[in-house]
């Protein structure tokens, strides 16, 4: 993969903003993505909790891998992924990008990281 494949994106805003500014947050995903749909991947750091996960987009295949050292549950990013999905959903459907999209993000929690400890910073 080039580096011109790959480009890192935050969407850094904590639970609480992100529901009280959901359309607001709904637009910058998707102005931020449409402007990068040519890339391969998508890189997206989030800070939520006083914890950092990372999340990668694959545009051709739809699939959102989760990097989280603490494996924390689905519920604890939904948050998150809800928007995101919203989001996909519009770009899939204005046909932004390349390859056979799938209509939702496919994300995997599952995806092999370091793992860290509970109480550990």
């Amino acid at each position: 993969m080039a580096p011109s494949d790959r480009l890192h994106v935050s969407f850094a805003s904590q639970p609480e903003s992100a529901q009280r500014k959901y359309k607001e947050t709904c637009q910058n995903m998707y102005d931020s993505l449409t402007r990068q749909n040519y890339k391969s991947y998508i890189f997206i750091p989030y800070n939520f909790g006083y914890h950092w996960i990372l999340l990668i987009l694959s545009i051709e295949t739809g699939n959102l891998i989760v990097f989280d050292s603490m494996r924390n549950p689905k519920s604890a990013i939904q948050h998150i992924l809800d928007p995101l999905n919203r989001v996909w959903k519009k770009i899939v459907k204005n046909n932004k990008g390349r390859g056979q999209w799938r209509p939702e993000l496919n994300v995997n929690m599952d995806y092999p990281c370091a793992r860290q400890q509970q109480g550990t910073d």
